[in-house]
């Protein structure tokens, strides 16, 4: 526990009653001091409190002998996960008290050893699932895992090894906000009791820091690689376009940057903690769906503008005492996933704001059960291990969480009744039959951004780069993915593909390769600036080009008047752009050229209906699929192959119906086509 913890705690102590906290009281109880448990099984553990509205964290000094989360209100259930002793502590968030009891895990009975087997209808390492009232489900997947939703929609949710927080309603406890030194007050606590990271897991995860390890990345593999880091095809470069005070051309400020979707109050992420960037932290942006906020001048007498967020109650359309918080607020993660790239489902294309209330049709998973869905979040896939979130986009540089995002997570490895379909679940992932296509709501998606062209927004006021195409039930473009990808960083060589277009981010796999899958991906392409020498793409600052011209942040830098064409608020952008980014010398000796670029982003959401899934005759003998450019090219010319590899003369009909006779259920693909793969 570092000064700074030991500071916040005890500054969390002495000023409860200020925060509109109880004031502290005298204890805080276990209903066993010591408890003895079987390896696989579980107890439960019960605290009470005198004061009425604490809320309560476990940890445990020990998360390879047990694991803990929530039950109920005040108990936990303990699981025995291996023979040991392990201290099982609680502690109270308002209260600020604790308690301890030793458990100890013993070996089970000869011939009933079986990780997770004594647990109801559990399968696997520590798997359980458990039905309480009404539809009150817990379902724990991996090592100790649970998740458990309750009455009322409160949420209790343990990843990892046993971690647990339970989340009820704070309406009523916020009298004013600003970011994290808010909620410290309250819950610094509970990050004393998980030293994995001692500065704060939100400040070192991805979503606050736009960077981190990458061990999925070929070019280079280590730390420090991510939004920060890489050229955007829709928004140019984070770092010189994070922040900004736009004035629009009605003379209004808009909140401008990539920062709009970040969960920090403004400030710029740093690798090195302290207290200011702590506080940076901005907690509502992920745990209230009713929060809105918006950037104001820290300083409207200093000569350069320093904007932070503020909350905005006439926006949220509700006062901070009343906001609801929550773990994980439906639509929380939407907040800025659906609006990436500027718009509605502009980005991604498979992640539409729709999403937060829709049906079956749009998706199986995220629609209610009520309209006939899985009722999921997203964090049912996407699980969580101290603020940091598994799953990682092919476009993406960091992994914040090692542990995969897979169908197989849930599904069995062998899903269908169907021996034919089995066989293709090994090399064609999910996705491919089951995500049909993309931008299927209301809401299209952008498929091309031109940065020579301007126009302009009559929502925002503002302008920004020409979107020359825009597109509404997109068949997906298909490439084999060994979970390994290439991504563009700063500065570096240009790569190009078959079309001389500069590659952006793409996945790597090949049909040779035993564990790449076939993946459906939205390619993006944009037209955008380059040094002549194929040395570096070059950013553009786009406060100049949103606002036509007008000064940029720093107040330093005078660009065009409001007069001025398009083509010359364009090339100050990338003067300003090349300046910010240390290229100006650069540009002295070389020209700027305008390229095409292409960005390759996985597919992922939106899993249509089974019965809306692909046919077999939509890639076998349909146009869907480019078996040549997958690896799949024929050995000879097909009126010859028939004859050699299969025994027959060309038959007629169609792929399927002669495929599937019973001579040919012995024949690999490699039969007839040209690749080899090495075994798993």
């Amino acid at each position: 526990m570092n000064s700074v913890r030991l500071f916040s705690l005890a500054f969390a102590v002495a000023v409860t009653t200020l925060a509109g906290c109880p004031p502290t009281v005298s204890e805080v109880s276990l209903d066993k001091k010591t408890l003895s448990i079987k390896k696989g099984d579980i107890a439960t553990l019960t605290v009470s409190s005198t004061d009425s509205k604490d809320t309560f964290s476990w940890a445990s000094s020990k998360t390879a002998f047990v694991s803990i989360t929530f039950f109920s209100g005040r108990t936990a259930t303990v699981v025995g996960k291996d023979l040991g002793v392990a201290d099982v502590s609680v502690i109270g968030s308002h209260s600020g008290l604790s308690a301890t009891t030793v458990v100890t895990v013993v070996a089970p009975p000869p011939g009933s050893e079986g990780e997770g087997e004594t647990v109801a209808e559990g399968e696997g390492e520590g798997e359980s699932i458990l039905e309480g009232e009404g539809e009150a489900v817990t379902e724990g997947e991996g090592e100790g895992e649970l998740i458990l939703e309750g009455e009322g929609e409160a949420v209790t949710e343990g990843e990892g090894e046993g971690e647990g927080v339970q989340f009820f309603s704070h309406a009523g406890f916020l009298t004013n906000y600003a970011g994290a030194s808010t909620c410290m007050v309250c819950h610094s606590s509970i990050a004393d009791l998980y030293p994995r990271n001692e500065d704060g897991d939100v400040f070192a995860s991805v979503h606050y820091q736009w960077r981190g390890a990458t061990p999925e990345l070929v070019n280079p593999e280590g730390e420090g690689r991510g939004v920060l880091t890489a050229y955007d095809d829709f928004d140019m470069t984070a770092p010189m376009n994070f922040s900004g005070l736009w004035t629009n051309q009605a003379g209004q400020p808009v909140d401008g940057g990539c920062v709009r979707c970040h969960v920090g109050l403004g400030a710029l992420p740093s690798a090195i903690s302290n207290p200011e960037q702590l506080e940076n932290i901005d907690c509502l942006m992920c745990h209230s769906a009713q929060y809105e906020r918006k950037l104001v001048d820290t300083d409207p007498t200093a000569e350069i503008v320093t904007p932070r967020f503020v909350p905005d109650e006439s926006a949220m359309g509700t006062s901070l005492a009343q906001l609801d918080i929550d773990q994980r607020p439906f639509g929380g993660c939407l907040r800025c996933h659906a609006y990436a790239g500027g718009g509605p489902n502009l980005k991604r294309g498979d992640m539409d704001p729709e999403l937060i209330d829709t049906t079956p049709d749009m998706d199986v998973h995220m629609a209610s059960k009520a309209k006939g869905g899985a009722g999921l979040v997203c964090s049912s896939c996407h699980t969580a291990l101290d603020h940091h979130i598994a799953g990682r986009g092919t476009d993406l540089s960091p992994t914040d969480v090692s542990a995969p995002v897979n169908c197989a997570n849930c599904h069995p490895a062998q899903p269908h009744a169907d021996a034919q379909l089995n066989r293709h679940v090994v090399h064609v992932n999910c996705t491919v039959c089951h995500i049909p296509d993309f931008a299927r709501g209301k809401n299209p998606t952008e498929m091309n951004r031109n940065f020579a062209f301007l126009t302009f927004d009559l929502a925002t006021g503002l302008y920004r780069p020409f979107t020359s195409r825009i597109a509404q039930d997109e068949v997906p473009q298909y490439r084999f993915w060994n979970r390994q990808s290439y991504v563009l960083g700063f500065d570096e060589p240009l790569r190009f593909n078959g079309k001389s277009q500069v590659i952006l981010a793409e996945p790597l796999g090949t049909v040779q390769e035993s564990t790449a899958q076939i993946f459906p991906f939205k390619v993006h392409v944009a037209y955008m600036p380059k040094l002549s020498d194929d040395s570096s793409m070059i950013g553009m600052k786009m406060d100049v080009i949103a606002q036509h011209g007008a000064k940029d942040n720093t107040n330093t830098l005078v660009m065009w008047n409001m007069t001025a064409t398009d083509q010359q608020v364009v090339d100050a952008a990338i003067e300003a752009g090349a300046k910010e980014s240390g290229l100006q010398d650069r540009l002295t000796t070389l020209d700027t050229r305008w390229t095409e670029t292409e960005r390759w982003m996985g597919i992922f959401h939106g899993v249509a209906p089974k019965t809306a899934a692909l046919l077999c005759a939509d890639c076998h003998g349909g146009t869907r699929l480019d078996f040549q450019a997958l690896g799949y090219g024929l050995k000879q010319a097909q009126e010859t192959l028939c004859a050699t590899a299969a025994c027959h003369t060309l038959r007629t009909g169609d792929f399927m119906t002669v495929h599937t006779q019973p001579s040919h259920q012995a024949m690999d693909c490699s039969t007839c086509h040209e690749f080899t793969r090495s075994a798993r």
